[in-house]
């Protein structure tokens, strides 16, 4: 990457580390802390909002810097670390991940994550931060119209869903390239079309939903699982005893044998974690979600997902615009 964009992008990393430190000052009531390794130290549970991007577009690109390396700390925003040189260790949700030059990682927003064996002289990181509603813009408005792409997002998203991260080993030359467009754009003086990024962006998680291997065929829950997320919308059980080549009277035992769960039970809750995904990362109507898992109207999807969150999905999606 050329030195003038590294240069830019250096004093953008020290411009958002100096507004999380006064974002910690704020809502810690005026407490003083001198870096933001002890501001989340003393409060390990707050979460860096959405609106520390606010006038920045909704996409901001930056170098990874000193003040959060080996700090511990999530949000509510999608990142993207991509290693354009050297190489540093992405510890995510209990995992040490080795990332080396052209190798990239998403974390899961609700994850606890930080980077450690980091040079700061030696070693070029870049922070991709997404805000929820423009990832949902500009990828998963897109990527939902497919159910093969639309699972991947949706078991990764989902709130409290079991992986805190992806990774991404050895991207194209092309990836590089994406890499650099998306920044060159962003740094544009005379300002940046979303159409543009939203086009870049696609073109990027393109070429890592390429790289990502893919998922060994697994046992039969992974293997159900697979299949419930990728048919969510017309998934029965004979439906699916017939893709698993069992009578449905056995397959249904065999589930229930097999999860611990019935079959009923296990597609509701796939269902209403997309639903809480296409709450926090699109704008569409809780009659357009519940359509799009299968449920004839919103007053079925309504019942099932306050009994599953405790909340009604306008609470849900009120209550974590508002956090933002």
């Amino acid at each position: 990457m050329k030195k003038e964009l590294l240069k830019a992008l250096l004093a953008r990393g020290e411009e958002i580390a100096g507004q999380t430190l006064e974002w910690a000052r704020e809502v810690s009531g005026g407490e003083s802390f001198g870096d933001l390794a002890s501001f989340f130290a003393a409060h390990p549970s707050l979460s860096l909002p959405d609106r520390l991007l606010a006038g920045k577009g909704e996409v901001f690109v930056s170098l990874h810097t000193e003040e959060f390396n080996g700090v511990p700390h999530c949000h509510d925003f999608v990142e993207i670390i991509y290693v354009c040189r050297g190489s540093v260790t992405d510890c995510v949700g209990g995992s040490r991940i080795t990332l080396a030059k052209g190798d990239a990682c998403i974390h899961n927003p609700s994850a606890t994550h930080y980077l450690t064996d980091f040079d700061g002289g030696r070693d070029v990181v870049l922070n991709i931060l997404l805000s929820r509603r423009f990832f949902g813009r500009a990828v998963y408005a897109a990527v939902i119209r497919d159910n093969k792409l639309d699972g991947f997002f949706n078991r990764f998203l989902s709130v409290g869903g079991s992986e805190a991260y992806r990774e991404f080993k050895e991207l194209s030359d092309s990836a590089e390239i994406i890499v650099e467009l998306l920044v060159g754009e962003i740094l544009r003086s005379d300002g940046y079309s979303a159409a543009v990024l939203e086009s870049v962006l696609l073109l990027l998680f393109a070429e890592l939903l390429r790289k990502y291997p893919k998922q060994a065929e697994g046992g039969f829950s992974e293997r159900l699982e697979t299949y419930l997320v990728e048919n969510l919308q017309s998934a029965t059980v004979e439906s699916a005893a017939a893709v698993f080549g069992y009578h449905p009277k056995y397959f249904s035992a065999l589930v229930r044998k097999e999860t611990g769960s019935t079959f009923r039970a296990l597609l509701t809750e796939q269902r209403m974690k997309k639903v809480e995904s296409q709450l926090l990362f699109t704008d569409y109507s809780i009659e357009q979600i519940a359509e799009s898992v299968g449920y004839r109207d919103a007053v079925s999807l309504y019942g099932n997902f306050k009994t599953y969150s405790g909340m009604t999905p306008s609470e849900f999606r009120h209550g974590s615009r508002k956090r933002g």
